[in-house]
């Protein structure tokens, strides 16, 4: 097998996604891009999008692994007898494995299929905690507003102490108290 020859086994085993971008310059173009989205769904054509339709705003078309009842090349064929102005990225994204579904794993045996049906079927795991502020103090050093930050669930003895007017940070504060 020569480099090509893996290289386009790589490219065959991850989908080309296109993320298509519009920033509609007039009310008429916001418009015209509602219609069109609206168009496509009532063609029982889906896909995720973001951003605003607003004049000077951007708005996005994900055609990827979301899209429904087309191609992504049926889509851009439509985009473009539209006439809007878009741009298009194009990129290869490796298919997230809760995406993927029983019968494509059984029918690519190059994948190890028992290990991602098993990874598929765990139960989902609790959130990350993420700092949080607890409380407000003095600060040792200039004696503005500090924060008490949290930094772990439910345990006080990890908290810390930052002040953004100084820069004091004390990542022990909570120890011993």
């Amino acid at each position: 097998m020569t480099a090509f020859d893996r290289a386009w086994e790589v490219v065959k085993a991850n989908p080309v996604w296109y993320s298509v971008h519009f920033t509609p310059r007039t009310e008429q173009e916001v418009e015209r891009i509602w219609e069109l989205q609206e168009d496509l769904a009532g063609r029982g054509i889906t896909f995720d999008t973001g951003g605003m339709v607003a004049v000077g705003a951007g708005r996005n078309w994900e055609l990827d692994h979301s899209l429904k009842g087309a191609t992504p090349d049926q889509v851009l064929q439509i985009v473009n007898q539209s006439g809007l102005k878009y741009e298009v990225e194009a990129r290869h994204e490796q298919t997230a494995v809760e995406d993927l579904n029983e019968t494509w794993l059984r029918n690519n045996p190059q994948y190890d299929t028992e290990a991602m049906l098993n990874i598929q079927q765990q139960p989902p795991q609790p959130e990350e905690w993420d700092p949080t502020v607890v409380d407000v103090m003095p600060c040792p050093q200039c004696g503005a507003e500090a924060y008490i930050i949290r930094e772990e669930e439910g345990n006080p003895e990890r908290d810390s102490v930052a002040c953004n007017e100084c820069g004091y940070t004390d990542m022990e504060w909570g120890q011993g108290r």
